[in-house]
Protein backbone atom coordinates (compact mmCIF):
# COMPACT_ATOMS: atom_id res chain seq x y z
CA UNK A 1 0.00 0.00 0.00
CA UNK A 2 1.35 3.35 -1.05
CA UNK A 3 1.65 6.01 1.63
CA UNK A 4 -0.91 8.83 1.76
CA UNK A 5 0.32 12.15 0.58
CA UNK A 6 0.16 15.00 3.13
CA UNK A 7 -0.74 18.56 2.26
CA UNK A 8 2.20 20.54 3.73
CA UNK A 9 0.35 23.87 3.57
CA UNK A 10 -2.54 22.52 5.66
CA UNK A 11 -0.11 21.01 8.19
CA UNK A 12 1.70 24.32 8.58
CA UNK A 13 -1.65 26.08 9.01
CA UNK A 14 -2.64 23.65 11.84
CA UNK A 15 0.62 24.25 13.63
CA UNK A 16 0.17 27.99 13.42
CA UNK A 17 -3.36 27.78 14.82
CA UNK A 18 -2.19 25.59 17.75
CA UNK A 19 0.59 28.00 18.59
CA UNK A 20 -1.83 30.92 18.56
CA UNK A 21 -4.25 29.15 20.92
CA UNK A 22 -1.41 28.26 23.28
CA UNK A 23 -0.27 31.88 23.30
CA UNK A 24 -3.79 33.11 24.08
CA UNK A 25 -4.07 30.61 26.93
CA UNK A 26 -0.80 31.75 28.51
CA UNK A 27 -1.67 35.44 28.22
CA UNK A 28 -5.11 34.97 29.82
CA UNK A 29 -3.87 32.93 32.80
CA UNK A 30 -3.26 35.84 35.27
CA UNK A 31 -6.74 37.24 34.68
CA UNK A 32 -8.31 33.82 35.23
CA UNK A 33 -6.32 33.27 38.45
CA UNK A 34 -7.37 36.65 39.81
CA UNK A 35 -11.00 35.82 39.27
CA UNK A 36 -10.60 32.42 40.92
CA UNK A 37 -9.01 33.99 44.01
CA UNK A 38 -12.08 36.18 44.44
CA UNK A 39 -14.36 33.15 44.44
CA UNK A 40 -12.35 30.85 46.75
CA UNK A 41 -12.28 31.24 50.54
CA UNK A 42 -9.26 29.54 52.10
CA UNK A 43 -9.54 27.91 55.55
CA UNK A 44 -7.77 29.68 58.43
CA UNK A 45 -5.97 26.47 59.41
CA UNK A 46 -4.65 23.88 57.03
CA UNK A 47 -5.31 20.23 57.61
CA UNK A 48 -2.18 18.29 58.57
CA UNK A 49 -3.63 14.88 57.88
CA UNK A 50 -4.69 12.38 60.51
CA UNK A 51 -3.92 13.39 64.10
CA UNK A 52 -1.20 11.57 66.01
CA UNK A 53 -2.47 9.10 68.60
CA UNK A 54 -2.35 10.37 72.19
CA UNK A 55 -1.53 8.42 75.32
CA UNK A 56 -2.34 9.51 78.87
CA UNK A 57 0.68 9.22 81.14
CA UNK A 58 0.31 9.17 84.92
CA UNK A 59 3.73 7.86 85.91
CA UNK A 60 7.32 8.13 84.76
CA UNK A 61 7.49 4.31 85.09
CA UNK A 62 4.74 4.01 82.51
CA UNK A 63 6.75 6.23 80.18
CA UNK A 64 9.92 4.22 80.80
CA UNK A 65 8.11 1.05 79.75
CA UNK A 66 6.84 2.68 76.55
CA UNK A 67 10.32 3.93 75.65
CA UNK A 68 11.85 0.51 76.27
CA UNK A 69 9.38 -1.00 73.81
CA UNK A 70 9.98 1.74 71.24
CA UNK A 71 6.26 2.47 71.44
CA UNK A 72 6.38 6.24 71.04
CA UNK A 73 6.59 6.72 67.29
CA UNK A 74 4.12 9.44 66.25
CA UNK A 75 2.60 9.36 69.72
CA UNK A 76 1.57 12.44 71.67
CA UNK A 77 1.93 12.05 75.44
CA UNK A 78 -0.51 13.84 77.71
CA UNK A 79 -0.43 14.29 81.46
CA UNK A 80 -3.19 12.25 83.08
CA UNK A 81 -5.91 13.71 85.29
CA UNK A 82 -4.52 11.75 88.22
CA UNK A 83 -1.57 14.14 88.44
CA UNK A 84 -3.64 17.32 88.68
CA UNK A 85 -5.10 17.04 92.15
CA UNK A 86 -4.39 19.38 95.04
CA UNK A 87 -3.82 16.44 97.39
CA UNK A 88 -0.26 15.26 98.05
CA UNK A 89 1.02 18.16 95.96
CA UNK A 90 4.72 17.46 96.40
CA UNK A 91 4.39 13.86 95.25
CA UNK A 92 2.21 14.88 92.30
CA UNK A 93 4.69 17.49 91.09
CA UNK A 94 7.56 15.03 91.47
CA UNK A 95 5.76 12.69 89.05
CA UNK A 96 4.97 15.54 86.64
CA UNK A 97 8.52 16.82 86.37
CA UNK A 98 10.20 13.40 86.28
CA UNK A 99 7.84 12.30 83.52
CA UNK A 100 8.57 15.45 81.54
CA UNK A 101 12.33 15.08 82.06
CA UNK A 102 12.32 11.52 80.76
CA UNK A 103 10.20 12.55 77.78
CA UNK A 104 12.79 15.22 76.94
CA UNK A 105 15.66 12.75 77.31
CA UNK A 106 13.77 10.26 75.14
CA UNK A 107 12.88 12.93 72.55
CA UNK A 108 9.18 12.16 73.00
CA UNK A 109 6.42 14.65 72.22
CA UNK A 110 4.96 15.56 75.60
CA UNK A 111 1.98 17.88 75.82
CA UNK A 112 0.25 19.35 78.82
CA UNK A 113 -3.49 19.62 78.38
CA UNK A 114 -6.21 21.70 79.98
CA UNK A 115 -7.08 18.90 82.42
CA UNK A 116 -5.24 20.46 85.36
CA UNK A 117 -6.45 23.97 84.62
CA UNK A 118 -10.02 22.87 85.40
CA UNK A 119 -9.15 21.97 88.99
CA UNK A 120 -9.03 25.33 90.70
CA UNK A 121 -7.38 24.27 93.96
CA UNK A 122 -4.51 22.65 92.08
CA UNK A 123 -1.34 24.70 91.70
CA UNK A 124 -1.17 23.39 88.13
CA UNK A 125 -4.38 25.26 87.35
CA UNK A 126 -2.23 28.41 87.56
CA UNK A 127 0.59 27.18 85.33
CA UNK A 128 1.29 29.26 82.21
CA UNK A 129 -0.93 28.52 79.24
CA UNK A 130 2.08 28.05 76.93
CA UNK A 131 2.63 24.74 78.72
CA UNK A 132 -0.65 23.46 77.31
CA UNK A 133 1.18 23.05 74.03
CA UNK A 134 4.38 21.15 73.41
CA UNK A 135 6.69 21.11 76.41
CA UNK A 136 9.31 23.84 76.31
CA UNK A 137 12.53 22.18 75.13
CA UNK A 138 14.83 24.76 76.70
CA UNK A 139 15.17 22.31 79.57
CA UNK A 140 17.91 19.90 78.58
CA UNK A 141 18.50 16.47 80.09
CA UNK A 142 22.13 15.88 81.05
CA UNK A 143 21.65 12.13 80.81
CA UNK A 144 19.81 9.53 78.76
CA UNK A 145 16.31 8.29 79.39
CA UNK A 146 17.74 4.80 79.90
CA UNK A 147 19.89 5.90 82.83
CA UNK A 148 17.06 8.03 84.27
CA UNK A 149 14.69 5.08 84.14
CA UNK A 150 17.28 2.71 85.58
CA UNK A 151 18.16 5.02 88.46
CA UNK A 152 14.56 6.04 89.14
CA UNK A 153 12.83 2.68 89.32
CA UNK A 154 10.54 3.75 92.15
CA UNK A 155 6.98 5.01 92.50
CA UNK A 156 8.38 8.02 94.41
CA UNK A 157 10.48 9.99 91.91
CA UNK A 158 11.53 12.55 94.52
CA UNK A 159 13.77 9.77 95.89
CA UNK A 160 15.80 9.58 92.67
CA UNK A 161 19.32 10.92 92.99
CA UNK A 162 19.48 12.17 89.42
CA UNK A 163 16.34 13.77 88.15
CA UNK A 164 14.07 16.50 89.40
CA UNK A 165 16.95 18.91 90.04
CA UNK A 166 17.50 18.98 86.26
CA UNK A 167 13.99 20.43 85.90
CA UNK A 168 14.73 23.44 88.14
CA UNK A 169 14.40 25.98 85.26
CA UNK A 170 10.99 24.57 84.32
CA UNK A 171 9.90 24.44 87.98
CA UNK A 172 10.79 28.12 88.44
CA UNK A 173 9.06 29.07 85.21
CA UNK A 174 5.82 27.30 86.13
CA UNK A 175 5.57 28.13 89.82
CA UNK A 176 6.64 31.76 89.61
CA UNK A 177 3.99 32.30 86.95
CA UNK A 178 1.41 30.60 89.20
CA UNK A 179 2.38 32.78 92.18
CA UNK A 180 2.06 36.01 90.20
CA UNK A 181 -1.30 34.85 88.86
CA UNK A 182 -2.50 34.27 92.43
CA UNK A 183 -1.20 37.67 93.52
CA UNK A 184 -2.96 39.43 90.65
CA UNK A 185 -6.26 37.82 91.64
CA UNK A 186 -5.89 39.04 95.23
CA UNK A 187 -5.87 42.65 94.11
CA UNK A 188 -4.65 45.62 96.13
CA UNK A 189 -5.50 43.99 99.47
CA UNK A 190 -3.12 41.06 99.03
CA UNK A 191 -1.25 40.18 102.21
CA UNK A 192 2.32 39.02 101.68
CA UNK A 193 5.08 38.24 104.14
CA UNK A 194 8.76 39.12 103.98
CA UNK A 195 9.66 35.70 105.37
CA UNK A 196 7.65 32.49 105.30
CA UNK A 197 8.16 29.38 107.43
CA UNK A 198 6.48 26.21 106.26
CA UNK A 199 5.54 24.18 109.32
CA UNK A 200 4.49 20.65 108.54
CA UNK A 201 2.70 18.85 111.32
CA UNK A 202 0.07 16.12 111.59
CA UNK A 203 1.41 13.09 109.78
CA UNK A 204 5.00 13.78 110.80
CA UNK A 205 4.08 13.03 114.42
CA UNK A 206 3.47 9.37 113.63
CA UNK A 207 6.21 6.88 114.43
CA UNK A 208 6.39 5.84 110.77
CA UNK A 209 7.34 9.37 109.68
CA UNK A 210 9.87 10.22 112.36
CA UNK A 211 12.83 8.93 110.34
CA UNK A 212 11.95 11.11 107.31
CA UNK A 213 10.55 14.30 108.77
CA UNK A 214 11.12 16.45 111.81
CA UNK A 215 10.72 19.91 113.32
CA UNK A 216 13.61 22.32 113.08
CA UNK A 217 15.08 24.01 116.12
CA UNK A 218 13.86 27.59 116.54
CA UNK A 219 17.48 28.71 116.73
CA UNK A 220 17.90 27.48 113.15
CA UNK A 221 15.21 29.94 112.03
CA UNK A 222 17.00 32.76 113.82
CA UNK A 223 19.98 32.43 111.49
CA UNK A 224 17.84 33.41 108.51
CA UNK A 225 15.56 35.99 110.13
CA UNK A 226 18.15 38.50 111.36
CA UNK A 227 17.78 40.74 108.32
CA UNK A 228 16.36 44.12 109.34
CA UNK A 229 14.28 44.22 106.15
CA UNK A 230 12.10 41.38 107.45
CA UNK A 231 9.10 43.10 108.99
CA UNK A 232 6.52 40.32 108.62
CA UNK A 233 6.76 36.56 109.13
CA UNK A 234 4.09 34.17 107.91
CA UNK A 235 3.75 30.61 109.17
CA UNK A 236 2.22 28.44 106.45
CA UNK A 237 0.66 25.31 107.88
CA UNK A 238 -2.38 23.11 107.41
CA UNK A 239 -5.75 23.97 109.03
CA UNK A 240 -5.72 22.72 112.63
CA UNK A 241 -9.40 22.44 113.52
CA UNK A 242 -10.93 19.09 114.59
CA UNK A 243 -12.74 18.83 111.27
CA UNK A 244 -10.13 20.55 109.10
CA UNK A 245 -7.26 19.27 107.02
CA UNK A 246 -6.67 15.69 105.99
CA UNK A 247 -8.69 13.08 107.83
CA UNK A 248 -5.71 11.00 108.97
CA UNK A 249 -4.10 14.06 110.58
CA UNK A 250 -7.05 15.35 112.63
CA UNK A 251 -6.16 13.32 115.70
CA UNK A 252 -2.98 15.40 115.94
CA UNK A 253 -4.78 18.77 115.64
CA UNK A 254 -4.45 19.78 119.32
CA UNK A 255 -0.78 18.87 119.45
CA UNK A 256 -0.06 20.75 116.23
CA UNK A 257 -1.96 23.81 117.48
CA UNK A 258 0.12 23.84 120.65
CA UNK A 259 3.33 23.61 118.61
CA UNK A 260 2.27 26.45 116.32
CA UNK A 261 1.31 28.63 119.30
CA UNK A 262 4.70 27.96 120.85
CA UNK A 263 6.49 28.93 117.64
CA UNK A 264 4.50 32.16 117.36
CA UNK A 265 5.32 33.02 120.97
CA UNK A 266 9.02 32.41 120.39
CA UNK A 267 9.17 34.48 117.18
CA UNK A 268 7.35 37.40 118.78
CA UNK A 269 9.71 37.31 121.73
CA UNK A 270 12.91 37.13 119.68
CA UNK A 271 11.73 39.45 116.89
CA UNK A 272 9.59 41.99 118.77
CA UNK A 273 9.42 44.50 115.92
CA UNK A 274 8.14 41.85 113.49
CA UNK A 275 4.51 40.96 112.81
CA UNK A 276 3.93 37.19 112.97
CA UNK A 277 0.87 35.66 111.25
CA UNK A 278 -0.38 32.09 110.90
CA UNK A 279 -1.61 31.49 107.36
CA UNK A 280 -4.05 28.59 107.64
CA UNK A 281 -7.57 29.99 107.79
CA UNK A 282 -10.46 28.90 105.59
CA UNK A 283 -9.41 31.19 102.72
CA UNK A 284 -5.98 29.59 102.39
CA UNK A 285 -5.37 26.95 99.70
CA UNK A 286 -2.47 25.01 98.26
CA UNK A 287 -2.16 27.79 95.68
CA UNK A 288 -1.96 30.56 98.29
CA UNK A 289 0.52 28.55 100.39
CA UNK A 290 2.80 27.99 97.40
CA UNK A 291 2.48 31.60 96.29
CA UNK A 292 3.37 32.96 99.72
CA UNK A 293 6.53 30.86 99.82
CA UNK A 294 7.54 31.69 96.26
CA UNK A 295 7.07 35.46 96.65
CA UNK A 296 8.75 35.84 100.06
CA UNK A 297 12.28 37.18 100.34
CA UNK A 298 13.10 34.27 102.70
CA UNK A 299 11.46 30.84 102.59
CA UNK A 300 12.32 28.30 105.30
CA UNK A 301 11.29 24.67 104.94
CA UNK A 302 11.44 21.71 107.26
CA UNK A 303 11.97 18.45 105.37
CA UNK A 304 8.91 18.01 103.16
CA UNK A 305 8.21 17.26 99.52
CA UNK A 306 5.46 19.88 99.66
CA UNK A 307 7.84 22.74 100.44
CA UNK A 308 10.84 21.77 98.33
CA UNK A 309 9.23 22.91 95.04
CA UNK A 310 8.39 26.49 96.11
CA UNK A 311 11.83 26.67 97.73
CA UNK A 312 13.34 25.89 94.31
CA UNK A 313 11.05 28.42 92.64
CA UNK A 314 11.31 31.26 95.15
CA UNK A 315 12.00 34.75 93.87
CA UNK A 316 13.98 35.36 97.06
CA UNK A 317 16.14 32.93 99.03
CA UNK A 318 14.94 29.43 99.85
CA UNK A 319 16.33 27.14 102.57
CA UNK A 320 15.40 23.49 102.91
CA UNK A 321 16.38 21.12 105.72
CA UNK A 322 18.52 18.38 104.22
CA UNK A 323 16.83 15.00 103.94
CA UNK A 324 18.45 12.13 102.09
CA UNK A 325 15.34 10.12 102.91
CA UNK A 326 13.12 12.47 100.87
CA UNK A 327 15.25 14.21 98.26
CA UNK A 328 18.81 12.88 97.97
CA UNK A 329 19.61 15.12 95.03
Amino acid sequence: MSPKSVDASRLNESKAQAEEKKKESILSTPAKMKKQRQNISFPTTMSAGPASPSVEVNSHLQLCEMLSKNALNNTKLQLGNGRCTSGSTGNQLAHVYMTELISIAGNASFFRTDNCRRQQNSIQAFFPSDNNGKLDRRTQSSTTWQSLCRECNTVYPHLCKNGINQMAPAIRHDLQHAAHQWLARQGAGAQRDDAVIHFRCGDILTEKSQTKYGISSYHLYDQFLKDASIQTIGIVTAPLGPKSGRAHERKHAKTCQALVNDMVSYLKQTHPSTTVSVRNDATETVVSAYSRMILASRTLCDSSTFCVFPAIATTGQGYVTESNALYPW
